[in-house]
């Protein structure tokens, strides 16, 4: 399957999972189309100021790949800052959450695969 940009599918969640802002989400592919395999599989952009809140991945995995920007995570209690390059995996029965704290833009590729 071949999938332009303009055929996918923009819109901005406010207070994702519980945390502050909006979160703009470019989903690659729309439910359907995944089949089941995916929940999630598309570009986030975190403006400053905003995040997800925490939460826990249950029957799913997530994996996050940090495009642009800098992000506070919350990896399993354990916090840490992100960089461009960096990835943070959550896997079923785990917990993250992600910030931004900085002063620009900040953009990761999610991928939630479905267990």
């Amino acid at each position: 399957m071949v999938k332009k940009k303009e055929d996918m599918q923009e819109m901005v969640r406010k207070d994702m999972r519980g945390g502050e802002g909006p979160v703009r989400i470019l989903s690659f592919l729309d439910p359907e189309e995944m089949r089941g395999k995916m929940s999630v599989c598309g570009i986030l952009t975190i403006p400053p100021g905003s995040g997800i809140g925490e939460h826990e991945h249950v029957a799913d995995s997530e994996i996050c790949y940090i495009l642009e920007g800098e992000l506070q995570a919350k990896d399993n209690g354990r916090e840490c800052t992100l960089y461009p390059g960096d990835i943070i995996f959550t896997a079923d029965g785990q917990s993250h959450r992600l910030w931004n704290a900085s002063d620009k833009d900040a953009k990761l590729l999610a991928v939630v695969m479905n267990i």
